[in-house]
């Protein structure tokens, strides 16, 4: 194997798992200045293109325990993309092409691929060999199939202003961060809701397997904190329909899961 490309390879398996990092950071969308943990050869076969990562200094924020997750979430997501057309869990948008710019560089088989392997405790605890498919299924992954309206709620924790105005919108349902493209009559609404929690409906683009990939805003509300609603359990004979079938106290849960 060319030993720059066996270099580029790892320089991008490092690109993953800051990704994986300022999603799990919620770091600000496009501030790619914010320091960011570094990581260490635990083993390096000189000579050969076989090496271990290892956490070095955990970045502002981050826990050695966060890092260690992030190694799991990238074994884990190679593995689900390298059968199904899927942005893997906690990857989004930005660590999936970062995926599938590497993948794209590696064989069509195990053989001319690439194996990753989780070791804990200096044991094997799960491998994958990623190949080209990954990159393929990320591809068809990414690509946007439908469109449709429809509003989606977190918080809005980041922002910018350049060439095209977008916002981060952090969904607790599993989505990640959003980003959110905004018209101009919008953007001023956007800054009074920088750092709470809002509905922000429009135009949602979504991948073949009904995952969020961006969305167009038309509107932007900004949701009441949960201790200013009205009481739940005084709405529930109000409006049988309100909580959508739960309980008063399930359906609290969730609101409050909705809020962080």
């Amino acid at each position: 194997m060319d030993a720059r490309q066996a270099l580029v390879r790892l320089e991008e398996v490092l690109a993953l798992l800051a990704d994986l990092e300022d999603a799990d950071r919620r770091r600000p969308v496009g501030q790619r200045r914010v320091p960011r943990s570094t990581w260490t050869f635990a083993r390096l076969g000189l000579g050969s293109v076989r090496a271990a990562l290892a956490p070095l200094e955990p970045g502002p924020g981050a826990t050695y325990d966060e890092l260690d997750a992030l190694n799991v979430r990238a074994v884990d997501g190679f593995e689900q993309v390298e059968g199904a057309e899927l942005l893997p869990d906690g990857w989004g948008v930005n660590a999936a092409r970062t995926a599938r710019r590497l993948a794209g560089r590696l064989g069509a088989t195990p053989d001319t691929g690439m194996k990753l392997s989780l070791i804990v405790n200096g044991q094997v605890r799960k491998s994958v060999a990623v190949t080209r498919r990954a990159s393929v299924n990320l591809d068809r992954a990414l690509k946007v199939r439908r469109e449709s309206i429809g509003s989606v709620s977190g918080s809005i924790d980041s922002m910018s202003v350049r060439t095209k105005p977008f916002l981060g919108l952090w969904s607790p349902r599993g989505e990640g961060r959003i980003k959110v493209d905004l018209p101009p009559q919008l953007v001023e609404a956007a800054k009074h809701a920088l750092g709470h929690n809002a509905a922000v409906r429009g135009r949602i683009k979504r991948s073949a397997a009904g995952q969020i990939l961006g969305m167009m805003a038309t509107s932007i509300e900004i949701l009441p904190a949960v201790a200013d609603a009205p009481p739940l359990l005084g709405l529930v004979g109000a409006d049988p329909d309100l909580t959508g079938g739960l309980s008063p106290l399930a359906y609290l849960e969730e609101v409050r899961e909705q809020a962080r």
